[in-house]
């Protein structure tokens, strides 16, 4: 069972150009395995006023540090251990909350090593829907593709370009949809294409389709 539980999403206000909040350990991209334990340290100047409460989140499953310390100015810490089972790319940020509002730190990205005892067997794509289509019905619309890797060792593992194993995403008509490395789809002009998700020797397609909202 993962330990990670789902994020709560917030909504905050900006505040404070001059506070910078930032994550100095562990750096982007540093490669972890699954039963390690990461420990997360967000730091503001030394010029800024302190935080009053720091929350830690991480996806995909993402969620609150389930092990946090609050410290005195200007050093926060956080530790959590990487489950059986991890996406392969994890990312980290921290919000700390003042009485204004909250300021947020850059998303940094960790990597999870597959155990070597497990060998891409399959993958699988999630669009949200039973047809396995994406819709969209304005032109500029975002919608992410989840792709989970069948693993030999009975695991079920996200599939992110970033990880260890490499997921590639292409449209056959790029003035339809076009999708960035992390299978984020945007909708580029009404008409429809197929995305083909490949790992290895491994793939499936989607059919993407954007056309106007019908009208009431």
């Amino acid at each position: 069972m993962r330990l990670f539980i789902n994020a709560i999403v917030f909504l905050f206000s900006t505040v404070g150009v001059s506070q910078a909040l930032v994550i100095t350990e562990p750096k982007n991209g540093d490669l972890f395995h699954e039963g390690d334990t990461v420990k997360v340290v967000a730091e503001l100047s030394q010029d800024d006023p302190d935080i009053a409460c720091v929350d830690f989140f991480f996806t995909k499953e993402g969620g609150e540090c389930p092990n946090r310390k609050i410290a005195t100015h200007p050093r926060y810490e956080c530790s959590f251990n990487i489950p059986s089972g991890s996406p392969h790319a994890v990312k980290i940020w921290v919000l700390g909350k003042t009485i204004e509002g909250a300021i947020s730190s850059p998303k940094i990205t960790i990597l999870v090593a597959v155990p070597s005892t497990g060998t891409i067997q399959g993958i699988k794509v999630f669009t949200g829907n039973t047809s396995n289509k994406l819709f969209f019905f304005q032109i500029g619309q975002h919608r992410r593709l989840h792709v989970d890797g069948i693993y030999s060792d009975g695991v079920k593992r996200e599939e992110l370009s970033s990880g260890a194993a490499v997921t590639t995403y292409t449209s056959t008509d790029e003035k339809v949809v076009t999708v960035d490395p992390d299978g984020s789809v945007t909708a580029q002009g009404f008409g429809t294409a197929r995305i083909t998700i490949k790992n290895g020797k491994h793939q499936t397609t989607v059919e993407a389709t954007v056309k106007p909202e019908p009208t009431p």
